[in-house]
């Protein structure tokens, strides 16, 4: 059953049993890492799961020039569609750009076969340069150098595949463009074909609500070795000429796979990097901008959705004083629950918030902070919702709160207002209150939503609060590892040093005792036994220098250190098990405080749209830990200090985008679920159950 939650649902205090009341008989809250901790030593999962494309797109390889041993090492593996290996010519200065466009720039171009330093005329065949940083989609530069009018350059490259079809390109140029695949023109646009470009493009169309489609075409490849070759011509037209492109490759649709040990995938209505929580027989994850959605956990049937805008979260009372709401909001808001296609999704969204600027420009306009703005595509608003096991909260970095029970009966919804949005965290729930953090800690009571206390000194938290009983007291605690108490929200602790930001993700709490992260490189463990009263005087021991001086260590990303991490520490028989923001594996024996391993261990994350190659906490699931990168990729390992490996999988789900980035599906933001015999994992656009049965 699918089933969508309007939003005059209402609250109904007398059905809502207070948690106060429901004492020691009350679930334990769920929500980050679906436990707090990570931990599922009773689950029994299988090591092995993977979903591989049947299409020519799997296992795609490409070199500058066809090599005579297939096994040569300048032919590469091809990921997430970008072939790398390419050789350029140019500038050809022509007479006119456009009328010229259609001439061949030497003979035989369809069909040139050159090698390195190869020459015609004056001009030599050259390694180009591209740009992959991780902001601008990979780009081929044919000249590297600005373009000028009036000109024209060839670039070529050689793409093996293991079986004949038919592949999918997107690409984006800002110059004329031509596309000859084994002598026959696929592509001609005598136009440019721009419609993103680079993440920051991506965020002002997300914040906008405005969808951009690049050009896309198909073509058939035959087994083996195909050649490519693109033409690229500048018009007369002064402006922007530079002879680059940027192009993209997967299966065309309908793309068949083969599956193993994955019993469902759910299809998602946008992405969204929260972790997914079980509740009973249920699974709750987010999805962008802020829906909440409930889904089957035997079956991964939708049972309910609903959205938590501002429009839903504005009082009954509000829309009933301005005819507005109801003329024109509500038909919208209707439009959007029931709307499934994406891309009319994203234009009934800018409708409906068009909408709403035109009643209150003031109080509906969003101003985000300028870090978040720059990463919003990457951030987004929702996180993982979090449960006391009859109710399931939600918090949207937009300023919204929302309760629902089990069957999608919203209880209440109230928004937060701020002078400027910054990253959100997670919400949590203990005690009868609900935790949110929107520039401070608040928080609402669990039944009314309504603010029962701030706390200014909670700042700058990201990835999630967390709930827990520590010292026999009800607390939240922030990424930063301040300690908050529930009833009244004053800080019980906070470390005593300048907390650095270098870590994403919350500390880890088990029993009385807190590991936290600074990093990679060292790692508090904060026992709270015996503390009381308004100031707790914890004992404070540190992990230094973790790692030691290993040389992969000296190594960057982006150019920021390498010791970064978005990864909960997973704390399990004595030892703390880390990962890195670049896929490096660490293992810590606790008591003797020395590193037992360290590893490259997941080293093919993507780091263009969602920046992190790895940002998943490690999970003990049964008798092994699961590490997982951005790009479907998981290790299995042993616990222990040898770094024992007993599977590598993978889910290589092609999403058909409208824009030139990797087609591999984002995945694994947030940690992995298990629950009994199954696995639960959040990609961009699915949620995958793992298991046998």
């Amino acid at each position: 059953m699918f089933m969508r939650i309007g939003t005059a649902a209402c609250a109904v205090l007398a059905l809502f049993p207070s948690l106060e009341a429901a004492g020691q008989d009350a679930p334990p809250a769920i929500g980050w890492r679906g436990n707090l901790t990570g931990l599922f030593p009773d689950a029994n999962v299988p090591t092995e799961w993977s979903i591989v494309s049947t299409g020519p797109a799997e296992g795609m390889k490409c070199a500058a020039t066809i090599p005579v041993d297939p096994s040569d090492k300048n032919v590469v593996r091809v990921k997430g569609g970008l072939l790398t290996e390419w050789l350029a010519i140019g500038p050809f200065t022509v007479k006119d750009g456009t009328a010229d466009f259609a001439k061949p720039l030497v003979p035989n171009e369809a069909n040139l076969a050159p090698k390195a330093g190869d020459k015609l005329g004056e001009l030599e065949w050259k390694t180009p340069q591209s740009a992959d940083d991780g902001v601008t989609f990979a780009g081929v530069n044919t000249t590297g150098a600005r373009g000028k009018v009036n000109q024209g350059s060839l670039a070529t490259t050689c793409l093996w595949v293991r079986t004949a079809g038919r592949l999918r390109a997107v690409v984006e140029h800002p110059v004329p463009m031509k596309l000859f695949v084994n002598g026959k023109e696929v592509y001609s646009n005598a136009k440019e074909g721009v419609a993103v470009g680079n993440t920051y493009a991506l965020n002002e169309n997300r914040l906008a609500n405005v969808w951009r489609v690049a050009p896309s075409f198909e073509f058939d490849v035959k087994q083996g070795w195909n050649r490519l070759v693109v033409k690229l011509m500048s018009t007369g037209m002064a402006g922007w000429n530079d002879l680059l492109f940027m192009m993209r490759l997967g299966d065309a649709p309908p793309v068949t796979y083969e599956r193993k040990n994955v019993l469902w995938e759910t299809p998602l209505p946008d992405h969204g990097h929260g972790t997914p929580i079980v509740v009973g027989d249920r699974v709750f994850v987010t999805s962008e901008p802020d829906e909440l959605i409930c889904i089957d956990k035997l079956s991964g049937a939708i049972l309910w959705s609903t959205t938590n805008n501002y429009y839903d979260a504005t009082p009954q009372a509000e829309r009933d004083a301005n005819p507005a709401f109801h003329e024109k909001v509500e038909p919208l808001a209707k439009q959007l629950q029931e709307e499934k296609d994406p891309v009319k999704r994203w234009a009934a969204r800018k409708k409906l918030y068009d909408a709403l600027l035109e009643i209150d420009k003031k109080k509906y306009a969003m101003k985000l902070d300028e870090h978040l703005h720059s990463h919003f595509e990457i951030v987004g608003f929702t996180n993982t919702p979090t449960s006391d096991g009859r109710h399931v909260y939600f918090w949207s970095g937009a300023g919204v709160a929302a309760c629902y029970d089990l069957d999608g009966r919203r209880r209440w919804i109230r928004r937060l207002e701020a002078k400027k949005l910054f990253y959100s965290a997670a919400p949590a729930a203990t005690a009868g209150k609900m935790a949110v953090y929107f520039t401070r800690m608040y928080g609402l009571d669990a039944r009314t939503g309504q603010t029962v206390w701030e706390q200014p000194g909670v700042q700058r938290s990201v990835g999630s609060l967390l709930s827990a009983r520590i010292a026999g007291v009800d607390v939240f605690i922030s990424q930063k590892g301040q300690v908050i108490r529930a009833s009244d929200g004053r800080v019980l602790w906070q470390h005593p040093q300048e907390i650095l930001w270098d870590t994403w993700a919350p500390p880890t709490v088990l029993g009385d005792v807190m590991y936290d992260c600074w990093g990679t490189m060292s790692m508090w463990i904060v026992d709270f036994a015996g503390c009381a009263g308004d100031v707790w005087k914890p004992k404070l021991d540190c992990v230094q220098g973790i790692g030691g001086g290993s040389a992969i260590l000296a190594r960057t990303h982006l150019g920021i250190p390498r010791p970064h991490t978005a990864a909960s520490p997973l704390i399990h028989d004595g030892k703390a098990y880390l990962l890195d923001w670049c896929g490096g594996y660490y293992v810590v024996d606790l008591k003797t405080k020395k590193t037992l391993a360290l590893e490259e261990l997941l080293t093919d994350g993507d780091v263009g749209i969602n920046a992190m190659p790895v940002a998943a906490s490690c999970t003990l699931v049964g008798k092994h830990i699961v590490a997982m990168d951005n790009q479907g990729h998981s290790v299995v390992l042993e616990p222990g200090g040898a770094c024992r490996k007993v599977a590598r999988n993978r889910i290589a789900m092609q999403i058909q985008r409208n824009w030139a980035t990797t087609t591999q599906e984002y995945t694994a933001y947030a940690p992995p679920v298990a629950d009994s015999g199954r696995m639960y994992i959040r990609g961009e656009r699915h949620l995958y159950c793992i298991g046998s049965k």
